[in-house]
């Protein structure tokens, strides 16, 4: 399946959400970036994270998805230019009902969610603070689809062989 689009629809789902809390939500998803998964489990992954994100931003607010391969992987990014999560905390946000902010809506299933589908897609999940130390990402990595995968390294194998 195309992540890609997966992420696509999330957004398109949560536009709305993000246009109340006058939040410009953002997307750069390549084409192609494929990976053996569940549709639903992916969409839910995407939607926690980009959920989180406008969720957490001030209004005025900058939320944008970036998915693209590198290498053998698939990367997911949630990029904002909210508070960001403390270094202490972000050890624990993965924990089921652990909440940072408790002014907030939430179960503090979010991000344990995102970590549970990642890790059962052969992935992981690991979040740092933005640019300039402001905001946060959150990055999911995800194996490439293997059989994609295996096709690109034999054409690149055939092409190196023909140019020898």
């Amino acid at each position: 399946m195309d992540l890609g689009a997966v992420v696509s629809s999330v957004l398109e789902e949560l536009i709305q959400a993000a246009q109340q809390r006058e939040i410009d939500l953002g997307a750069e998803l390549a084409n192609g970036v494929e990976v053996a998964g569940n549709a639903g489990l992916l969409a839910s992954l995407a939607s926690n994270l980009v959920d989180n994100a406008i969720r957490y931003t001030q209004p005025g607010g900058n939320v944008t998805a970036l998915c693209r391969r590198v290498g053998d992987e698939v990367v997911l990014q949630v990029v904002d230019n909210g508070p960001g999560i403390p270094a202490e905390a972000r050890k624990h946000v993965f924990e089921r009902f652990y909440r940072v902010a408790t002014d907030t809506e939430g179960t503090g299933l979010g991000l344990a969610i995102v970590h549970q589908v990642a890790r059962s897609h052969g992935g992981s999940v690991s979040m740092a603070p933005g640019d300039g130390r402001v905001g946060l990402v959150v990055t999911v990595r995800l194996p490439v689809w293997r059989e994609v995968a295996m096709a690109r390294s034999a054409g690149l194998k055939e092409l190196h062989a023909s140019l020898a």
